[in-house]
């Protein structure tokens, strides 16, 4: 079966059910009207529409999160970040999404079917105005789960429906009870693979590992092992197909990805990223670029030629010691590491950034040249702790700087 690239799901397919036409929200707001997939155990419920008056009440969303093309709206940070790692689950195995929109809910209440419902399920997943919706109000791997419905709903053929539905044992694709609907199969199937089989699906069978094993690799074209192995490690996502890059022309995707594998050719781990590409430098306050924008210390917006500093910035906030931005401050004479007061150019810090993509970036310099650059071959050791890669025509002991015998290296 094809396994593509994108975002989110839930337990039931509502094709048919009608919404009215959501309401646009920035800061806010109230949820739009759900549902529900886990329960009842029939589904005879996804055929029909659920009146305005039976819509469950939902606390405003304090957090309203953009993810390339998806909204998250939440409450709590965790639970964005949660959202988050998910959709990087799919999008590391190359499992495609439609655009979403995900809510995140504190308990079973936020995915009522109505009001009266004393069994709430712990997620649900519709089509509302033609936009995939999910409410969550459970675990990572109801979320998961949703998502495949999602991406069932979305990209799945019949053909591909038939292939499955003939090794489970199920006696359709959508009707019937809800353990023996073959899209739940599918649903649980994929959260056990992208979950690296830490949560055991309870009541679809058969369930053992054998059969949960062959099930998603039939589904997806690759066997759970693959995804199995730590999911990705940052550098390895970051070097990926789809290392979280967003707005970006195929040309300048092409060129983010060549600009972060310099940092890893020099030995400079960088963390889980997410890199927004904008048009003009409205999306980056009137900068060319911008680091760490929502404080998460994973955010880099590009609206001009800064890739490779902005991603110096990342490598400096999550590898770089106070001890070696002191010591950089003494032997450059900078005050300030970072201060809103201070002059940009008087920043020790966008002085650090600028030296450390220098010394990743491409060209490499002659046993002549080298010389010239002493300066900034000197601050490029001090701030990584590494030779730049700009010397690797040359022999170590071809290159001798007497300021760096003086100073040494502070820990990192």
């Amino acid at each position: 079966m094809k396994a593509l690239t994108t975002f989110i799901a839930l337990s039931i397919i509502a094709i048919s059910i009608t919404f009215p036409a959501p309401t646009q929200i920035t800061s806010g707001g109230d949820a739009p009207q759900a549902v529900a997939s886990l329960e009842p155990e029939t589904l005879s419920h996804r055929s029909r529409e659920i009146p305005a008056q039976r819509r469950p009440w939902f606390a405003d969303y304090p957090l309203t999160i953009d993810v390339g093309t998806n909204r998250i709206y939440a409450s709590d940070p965790d639970r964005v970040r949660e959202v988050q790692d998910v959709l990087g689950r799919f999008a590391g195995a190359g499992i495609d999404l439609p655009d979403l929109e995900i809510w995140t809910h504190d308990d079973l209440s936020g995915c009522r079917l109505s009001v009266e419902d004393d069994t709430p399920p712990a997620g649900v997943y519709f089509q509302r105005a033609g936009v995939d919706t999910v409410f969550l109000c459970g675990t990572t791997f109801t979320l998961i789960h949703e998502l495949a419905h999602s991406h069932d709903n979305n990209f799945l053929t019949d053909a591909e429906r038939n292939e499955f539905l003939s090794i489970r044992d199920a006696d359709s694709w959508r009707n019937g009870t809800w353990s023996r609907a073959a899209g739940e199969h599918f649903a649980d199937v994929v959260a056990w693979g992208l979950m690296n089989g830490e949560v055991r699906p309870s009541r679809t069978m058969p369930n053992d590992n054998a059969s949960l094993d062959d099930a998603f690799e039939l589904a997806m074209s690759f066997q759970p092992g693959v995804v199995r192995e730590p999911v990705m490690s940052p550098i390895e996502r970051q070097l990926s197909d789809d290392p979280g890059i967003y707005g970006a022309t195929e040309s300048e995707r092409r060129d983010i990805r060549a600009k972060i594998s310099l940092f890893a050719t020099a030995g400079l781990r960088l963390p889980q990223l997410r890199i927004y590409v904008h048009g003009s430098t409205a999306g980056c306050g009137g900068h060319s670029g911008l680091f760490d924008k929502d404080r998460s210390g994973q955010r880099i917006d590009i609206c001009g030629n800064v890739v490779l500093h902005e991603l110096a910035h990342a490598w400096e906030l999550h590898n770089m010691s106070n001890q070696t931005r002191q010591a950089f401050m003494d032997y450059t004479g900078l005050d300030v590491w970072n201060h809103a007061d201070t002059d940009h150019k008087l920043r020790a810090i966008e002085r650090a950034a600028t030296v450390v993509a220098w010394g990743v970036g491409k060209g490499q310099l002659t046993a002549g040249e080298a010389p010239m650059y002493e300066e900034h071959l000197l601050h490029y050791e001090m701030l990584t702790g590494v030779r730049s890669p700009k010397l690797a025509g040359i022999p170590t002991s071809d290159h001798v700087d007497p300021a760096h015998q003086r100073i040494g290296h502070p820990p990192r």
